[in-house]
């Protein structure tokens, strides 16, 4: 799965045009982190970047730490993604329990050598996890205000 997301800004005047609740809005940069990953703990990407940063308080689910220090300035979404694609590859524990959000099995057109097997003996990296749990459904889920069952896509007439 490969996203790219142009126009954030565009994106969330047109929500605010269609009535969105504020909630349900998409993400910007400033809560990017906080909107995608309600449903989902990148565990364990994020305890390594906290790790790393000497962050890391032992909280079992660190979500909650990321967001008090991105809104510190002390972290940000963007260096934690460079993080988790300089590490894609890498081999990170699990920790036991699972924190709470924690997901892994997703469904991905291809096969990488990675430390999660799903059904079927195939792998994936948390990286891709990642990509499919905590970025794709979660756009997609925000997307959905955007289209009205029926008809197709609502006029999107400020992203003309």
């Amino acid at each position: 799965m490969k996203i790219l997301v142009v126009g954030a800004g565009a994106t969330y005047a047109q929500s605010i045009e269609l009535g969105c609740d504020a909630d349900m809005r998409p993400p910007l940069m400033r809560d990017f982190a906080r909107k995608t990953w309600s449903n989902f703990n990148p565990h364990p990407l994020l305890d390594a970047y906290l790790d790393q940063l000497g962050l890391n308080d032992g909280r079992n689910d660190l979500r909650e730490r990321f967001y008090e220090l991105e809104e510190s300035g002390e972290v940000n979404i963007e260096r934690f993604m460079e993080f988790a694609w300089q590490n894609k590859e890498a081999k990170l524990p699990l920790r036991d329990p699972l924190p709470p959000g924690f997901i892994h099995g997703a469904r991905i057109q291809f096969k990488s050598a990675t430390s999660i097997s799903v059904g079927g003996g195939e792998k994936i990296t948390f990286w891709d996890n990642f990509l499919y749990h905590g970025i794709g459904n979660a756009l997609s889920f925000y997307m959905r205000y955007f289209f009205e069952n029926g008809v197709g896509w609502r006029s999107l007439d400020l992203t003309k």
